[in-house]
């Protein structure tokens, strides 16, 4: 509930059972982020951050129908997405 900040790599990958990912007060990630192999997952929420300093790496989530929401985002080096999204 008060992470605000990762100054290396975020990696969220190969959890069956995880829905939802929802980090209200992350502002900052110094490097990559990964969120890969999450068969089930529907949501990503990480609408408080601002910048990442690597990648935005989004792969092999099934389930997810948007690659989330990312309001304040300004900052990022590169985006790599894979989804059936109808939207972005």
């Amino acid at each position: 509930d008060h992470m605000v900040a990762v100054n290396g790599s975020m990696e969220i990958s190969d959890s069956y059972n995880l829905t939802q990912i929802s980090i209200n007060t992350l502002k900052f990630v110094g490097a990559n982020i990964y969120i890969e192999n999450n068969p089930n997952l529907k949501f990503v929420g990480l609408q408080f951050l601002t910048s990442i300093g690597g990648s935005f790496i989004e792969t092999n989530n099934s389930a997810l129908t948007s690659p989330g929401s990312f309001n304040n985002l300004q900052n990022i080096a590169s985006i790599e997405l894979e989804g059936p999204f109808p939207s972005l």
